[in-house]
């Protein structure tokens, strides 16, 4: 069953790399497939591109008036 859901969210970040489905590969790993290494790796790329979003979204926000 996870192995199915895994595979799902991996081909969803081919189409684009939204930081939610980094956070649900590392949960999944880390909570349902017990692998902490690979849970980890998808945990940063969560923090990493958390980031670069706030980062745009800072950038393409007009200073207040």
């Amino acid at each position: 069953m996870f192995t199915k859901a895994k595979e799902n969210y991996q081909k969803g970040l081919l189409y684009e790399e939204k930081p939610l489905t980094y956070y649900y590969l590392a949960a999944m790993h880390d909570t349902k497939l017990k692998d902490k290494k690979t849970a980890l790796k998808y945990y940063k790329k969560y923090i990493a591109a958390d980031t670069d979003e706030k980062e745009k979204n800072t950038r393409t926000t007009a200073p207040p008036a």
